[in-house]
């Protein structure tokens, strides 16, 4: 097995599918411990690279300047792109992501071993070795598998994100702010996902919201900054951090909380990765995106037409059943 001292991993998007390559980057760092390893991320992304300890630096891309369509913006972004990609004088470049874009970037890297996961074929030129994505192979375990084929020694996966202290710190001061007791067994609810066909109903969040409370449960609703005015009406009657923490933060409340529960969203994986419990809900099992390792930890829509058919009291068992599991 070839010694590469200098490593570019690359996967662009999203939260969750960031997470899955904890794994994979762990892997590369068992193998090559005195080695430096760069991660290729989208700019808005970029904050989560934090939690990888094996990480040594991160390429930002800002896909903003793509977006606007300007062709001088996208010029200049796509220059500075290359050209640090090219300073990185890159041994190893490893593409978990398998797009076009991703693969054009592992290649422009020059590195002398190019690695790549692609949904079909025709895209493997990009690489000088590549794999199938596996529909039925979850994605954590089609990183690892990747490595693994090209030579490296397996090792059993560490899928431990490490956050920092300060934004443990933020999240106690929010916890507080939210009129929570630290130490009592707390429920953080992420209702809303980047879909709608994955959003449960609000309302059956609130009535379990409202079993929980009666249970002796607090309950804390998480969200981002376009999710706050719609979380805005039931303020008085459970606090909510929606708009008024980080990513990061959001993580650091998660880890303060005894269960995490929503729809199939980064957060949730988020959650996992932080080895905390959570009650991930679907309108159908994908085998790629189950919460890792904890696949019982999924509760699966009785109609795959819509994850409204999901019954509050089914979430409420199921919840109960993954606390007393996991004390």
């Amino acid at each position: 097995m070839a010694n590469f001292e200098r490593i570019l991993l690359i996967r662009h998007s999203g939260i969750g599918d960031i997470l899955f390559t904890l794994p994979a980057v762990n892997l590369v760092r068992m193998n090559f411990p005195g080695s430096r390893i760069v991660y290729c991320t989208k700019k808005r992304y970029a904050a989560l690279l934090q939690g990888f300890r094996a990480v040594d630096q991160v390429i930002a891309v800002d896909d903003e300047a793509f977006r606007h369509g300007n062709p001088l913006k996208i010029a200049r972004h796509s220059w500075r792109l290359l050209r640090a990609v090219r300073a990185g004088g890159f041994d190893l470049a490893v593409d978990l992501h398998g797009f076009g874009e991703t693969g054009l970037i592992a290649w422009a890297s020059r590195a002398r071993e190019r690695w790549g996961i692609v949904r079909h074929f025709k895209r493997r030129f990009f690489y000088t070795a590549a794999i199938l994505r596996d529909p039925l192979l979850h994605s954590v375990d089609q990183g690892c598998q990747l490595l693994v084929t090209n030579g490296l020694r397996a090792f059993p996966p560490d899928n431990q994100f490490q956050l920092p202290r300060q934004y443990l710190a933020e999240a106690e001061k929010l916890f507080t702010n939210c009129g929570l007791e630290a130490g009592r067994a707390t429920i953080f609810i992420q209702p809303f996902t980047s879909s709608k066909k994955k959003n449960w109903p609000l309302e059956k969040y609130l009535e379990c919201a409202e079993r929980w409370r009666s249970l002796g449960w607090q309950v804390l609703f998480g969200g981002g900054p376009e999710e706050k005015k719609r979380l805005a009406g039931m303020s008085a009657r459970f606090p909510a951090a929606a708009g008024r923490s980080g990513l990061l933060t959001t993580a650091g409340l998660m880890q303060l909380s005894t269960l995490t529960v929503g729809g199939d969203t980064g957060m949730l994986h988020l959650a996992v990765a932080l080895g905390k419990p959570a009650l991930m809900l679907m309108r159908q099992a994908d085998p790629q995106y189950l919460p890792y390792r904890h696949p019982d930890w999924a509760l699966v829509s009785p109609d795959p037409k819509t994850i409204a058919a999901i019954p509050a009291e089914a979430v409420i068992a199921a919840a109960s059943r993954i606390v007393k599991e996991n004390p």
